[in-house]
């Protein structure tokens, strides 16, 4: 007893010591090795301090730079928006002049229309309406009014171009449209520059109605709000941009008094002529930053600053932004009591921790030996009552794809059997998804190739464990056949109509609006037709609503039957039916119901004297119509249907 309680003694004592001694080496081993970590640290804080600002106000700059230049690239679309607009405002006003006074002539009402629209302007003076005749002659010129009524056909625009012989080609071809030319300014005849014009054709009195307005005149806008924008753009809190010409003037800076004028010779206090440096880096480079002493504002003295420019070429701009790099300093001490504090506290956790688990060891060891076994052996039991009692396949697997273990129910999902599973892979049993050959974590839905070849759809969820001081994985798999079943009827019930199992109205109205989508996009027509039964009421009264509804579903046979796969039919509501044929125009679709029509009044019914017939009324939608809602297409055909009603009924009004 007295060796085993000085046995006790000696260890607990050794213990003890044992734990100071570690304590002290490893906090002067930590203490060290922070201390060299932030000697190397120092060295480099500085230059990342640089990197970083650079890094900003160079991101800054770009992102600037991306605005200006989507702004720039929208100019030509804005022009072309605005003079449509313009023009389309002026062929309103006519139309309106036109149909007003039907009793006028037609001189009289060429001049009311040239009276209303000679004196308009818009962009600040520089555009105005034209209207010219097909036979090259302006009726309404007013920039030069001595060219009114005289014949231009052969007038050419500085690139040789025929520009009122080309107006009226574009009018005869398409009605409308956009035309490039290069024309003088009523500011300035001796230049000629890039103009852009919409003309519309007016076919009341066989003219065309136009505008044009200069790029030039609406670059000067765009540049105008870039300033403004540019102005009022902030980062940082307190960072902001510049812009100057590359001549040296000022568009946008920090001290609005030497906005507009020329900033070319200022110098820092080191005699470095900032709009030079500026203007040599992007002759080089096209971007570039500069370094040089400035004062802050609301501060005495100058400070290093470090500015990034970028050269905006064509429109000969400099963008830039610059930012302090004195406050390194600060950062710096910053760091400094940082690091001190983390070595303190580091040095007290591990002391602590080593501590508390030195003595725990000493108080714990023999009755964690005691019970380790015990432990093991039931965890071992838990584990594979949990595993065999779950749904879900459980293996173990080798980091090639081996199986090692799994519980029952992989063994089923699997081969059905133990006997031939330790020759099993798993990578190759489940289909792509394992890059380079190897199993690796994942979690996502597959299919697993069973041992009858079929595929089988799973959720995989694949982990990387250490066993045995070995590297290994766990899979678990859910067999997901039942939910992908299941899914597959509710989607299927939520589009179709349960009597006659075609599209629901829902569906056949959401594709509707997707057909409408791709006119929009790639100008390929279709057409809806709307299908009401005839005497459709009369039939129920008369035969039961039993046999109406074998009617309704021999109907959609015919139609599945006689209608192309890309086209959809769906029950719009009781005996009415909408059939949407893509790709197709009017008078085809119409020849397609006819012949539809047709063959279900020939139709063998139960009641061999009945003879059951249909309407339709059908739409074309196509690039000229396409930008109405879904539902005027669908009163438009129920208006033609209602029109075939009342034409006599088993008809097709198109």
């Amino acid at each position: 007893m007295k060796f085993t309680s000085r046995l006790k003694k000696i260890s607990l004592l050794s213990s003890i010591i044992s734990i100071i001694i570690i304590v002290i080496i490893v906090g002067s081993f930590i203490f060290q090795i922070s201390h060299a970590d932030f000697v190397r640290e120092l060295e480099t804080i500085k230059e990342s301090y640089y990197n970083e600002q650079k890094k900003l106000i160079q991101n800054e700059v770009s992102k600037a730079y991306d605005y200006i230049d989507y702004q720039k690239s929208k100019t030509e679309d804005r022009l072309k928006t605005e003079i449509q607009d313009r023009v389309n405002e002026a062929h309103s006003v006519a139309t309106n002049i036109y149909n007003n006074n039907l009793d006028k002539t037609d001189v009289e009402l060429e001049r009311m229309i040239i009276n209303a629209l000679s004196a308009i302007r818009f962009n600040d003076g520089n555009g105005y309406y034209f209207i010219g005749g097909l036979d090259g002659k302006m009726i309404l010129f007013p920039v030069k009014p001595e060219l009114e009524n005289q014949d231009l056909l052969e007038v050419q625009d500085s690139n040789g171009n025929f520009v009122i012989k080309d107006m009226i080609t574009l009018v005869n071809t398409h009605g409308e449209g956009f035309y490039e030319y290069y024309w003088a300014k009523p500011s300035n005849q001796l230049d000629n520059n890039k103009k852009i014009s919409f003309i519309k054709y007016f076919e009341p009195l066989n003219v065309f109605i136009g505008s044009g307005l200069y790029i030039a005149d609406l670059e000067q806008i765009v540049k105008k709000e870039v300033m403004d924008m540019i102005a009022d753009m902030r980062y940082e809190n307190d960072g902001y941009f510049f812009l100057t010409t590359y001549d040296g003037q000022a568009l946008v800076f920090a001290q609005e008094e030497y906005i507009g004028k020329d900033v070319s010779h200022i110098k820092d206090v080191n005699g470095i002529s900032i709009h030079n440096e500026e203007i040599k880096v992007i002759d080089a480079h096209g971007e570039g930053y500069i370094e040089y002493m400035w004062e802050k504002p609301n501060v005495d003295g100058f400070y290093p600053k470090i500015t990034f420019v970028k050269g905006i070429t064509d429109w000969e701009w400099v963008l830039g932004t610059g930012v302090y790099v004195d406050d390194i300093e600060e950062t710096i001490e910053n760091k400094k009591l940082m690091r001190k504090k983390e070595i303190e506290s580091s040095i007290i956790f591990i002391a602590i921790v080593i501590s508390l688990s030195g003595f725990g060891v000493v108080f714990v060891q023999l009755f964690l030996l005691r019970k380790a076994e015990q432990a093991i052996k039931a965890e071992e039991r838990l584990y594979e009552i949990l595993t065999n009692l779950s749904e879900d396949g459980i293996f173990i697997l080798e980091p090639n794809g081996k199986v090692i273990e799994s519980n029952i129910k992989g063994v089923q999902m699997l081969t059905g059997g133990k006997e031939n599973f330790i020759q099993l892979n798993f990578k190759d049993m489940i289909t792509e998804i394992f890059p380079e050959d190897k199993i690796c974590e994942i979690s996502k839905e597959t299919h697993l190739r069973t041992n009858d070849d079929n595929l089988m759809p799973v959720e995989i969820h694949i982990k990387s464990i250490e066993l045995d001081r070995a590297n290994k994985y766990i899979a678990y798999l859910r067999d997901l056949t039942s939910r992908k079943l299941y899914e597959e009827t509710l989607k299927e019930m939520a589009i179709t109509d349960e009597l006659t199992h075609v599209y629901n109205r829902r569906f056949i109205i959401d594709q509707l609006q997707s057909e409408i989508d791709r006119v929009q996009r790639l100008s390929d027509p279709f057409t809806i037709v709307m299908v009401d039964l005839d005497k459709f009421k009369m039939v129920n009264d008369t035969y039961g609503h039993v046999f109406g509804d074998e009617v309704l579903k021999v109907l959609t046979m015919i139609f599945k039957d006689h209608l192309r796969k890309i086209d959809f039919v769906g029950r719009y509501g009781g005996e009415e039916f909408i059939i949407i044929l893509p790709g197709t125009n009017k008078e085809s679709a119409c020849k397609t119901i006819q012949r539809i029509k047709e063959i279900f009044k020939c139709y063998q019914w139960v009641h061999q004297d009945l003879m059951i017939t249909f309407s339709a009324g059908a739409v074309e939608i196509n690039r000229s119509n396409c930008n109405e809602d879904v539902m005027t297409y669908i009163n438009q055909a129920d208006q033609l249907l209602y029109k075939a009603k009342q034409n006599g009924r088993d008809r097709i009004e198109c």
